[in-house]
């Protein structure tokens, strides 16, 4: 049987997504070949970079697409993938189709307001993955009922693991009591400094983008670590906490869409972390509350369960274990990968 080959167009780090769906097409067979955005337009931090940035940043975008152009006209894939395609331009999808190529976008953000993303462009893709429930109906109505697929996130299994040494007695050397991995936003940092508040002499450490920067409670002043952990650090951190929080992004544009679940959904029980989660009803249709993970809706009951778990660590260990059991495999991105290239032998056919 002919090899299939995918080209993967976006960010592509240890860890990330595209990383994981990439390991998944890689594991089925496919070759995969990768046109990495981060090439063309670092992230650049210092003010004169940032200024640099702006001057060659048209001319950046427009070397990223006839990359992909050249790439896809060299040796044409089988499929045309990208994670949320920033900077993608309309052009550059017409040509990919017109060459006979499907193409995929498979969307990992809670709404489409985001620096590089172009509505206009999602009438060029042969399909659209979505990981939010909530952006179905918005997209069927947008792109077609057949042209849109909900395809939850999922973790890395190369990166979100245990440590080879993993064992519940582990998981109780503990070195803090609360862990947040995540970026800054204000409605976290309300949720947070109550906590704070009420639980003074908790151990509780927050990582993540901007909260050295956004943060003004002073009462979190001595929680911020003040930078991001990711890859095997991430998964490391993860385990070294009793309580993982997973609180997601407030609403943030005109959609007033906000996150159900995020990255971390998957990520903390993949880690053999114990997660407590806002509750909806899309996490209780993932994982069972009080037999593999803890739920909140409010600052009393987050208090409560917190209270609850930090005190009875053996309900708490039962509870890593059966999330583990529930997420490993069935929720990696090897299957979010699987999910794709069914849907493009379908069309195959």
């Amino acid at each position: 049987m002919r090899k299939r080959t995918v080209l993967i167009a976006c960010d592509m780090w240890f860890g990330s997504t595209a990383y994981g769906i990439a390991k998944g097409f890689r594991d089925r067979g496919w070759d995969v070949n990768e046109v990495n955005p981060l090439r063309f337009m670092p992230d650049y931090k210092t003010k004169f970079l940032k200024v640099v940035k702006r001057l060659i940043w048209p001319f950046a975008v427009a070397e990223y697409n006839q990359k992909i152009v050249n790439t896809v006209q060299m040796q044409p894939p089988d499929l045309f993938l990208t994670v949320k395609g920033s900077y993608i331009q309309v052009e550059t999808l017409e040509i990919i189709d017109s060459i006979g190529v499907l193409t995929a976008n498979y969307y990992p953000d809670a709404w489409f307001s985001h620096k590089g993303v172009d509505e206009k462009t999602f009438n060029y893709y042969s399909h659209f993955f979505t990981t939010k429930s909530f952006q179905i109906d918005y997209l069927e109505s947008l792109l077609g009922e057949d042209n849109v697929s909900f395809l939850p996130h999922g973790y890395v299994a190369e990166v979100h693991k245990p440590d080879d040494s993993s064992s519940l007695a582990l998981i109780s050397r503990d070195n803090c009591d609360l862990l947040y991995i995540g970026t800054y936003d204000k409605q976290k940092e309300q949720w947070f400094a109550a906590i704070k508040k009420q639980f003074p002499t908790l151990s509780f450490k927050i990582y993540g983008e901007g909260w050295m920067q956004k943060a003004k409670t002073s009462v979190l002043k001595d929680t911020i670590v003040g930078q991001g952990v990711y890859g095997s650090a991430y998964a490391s951190v993860i385990q070294s906490a009793k309580i993982n929080l997973a609180i997601h992004m407030g609403a943030a544009d005109k959609s007033d869409w906000q996150d159900l679940v995020s990255t971390r959904t998957f990520e903390i029980p993949a880690c053999k972390g114990f997660m407590l989660h806002i509750d909806n009803k899309e996490v209780r249709s993932l994982f069972e509350p009080e037999k593999e993970i803890g739920v909140f809706s409010d600052i009393e009951s987050l208090s409560e369960q917190i209270e609850h778990y930090l005190t009875n660590e053996q309900h708490r260990l039962e509870c890593v274990e059966n999330a583990f059991q529930r997420c490993v495999p069935a929720y990696s991105y090897d299957k979010r990968a699987e999910s794709i290239i069914n849907w493009y032998l379908s069309k195959e056919k």
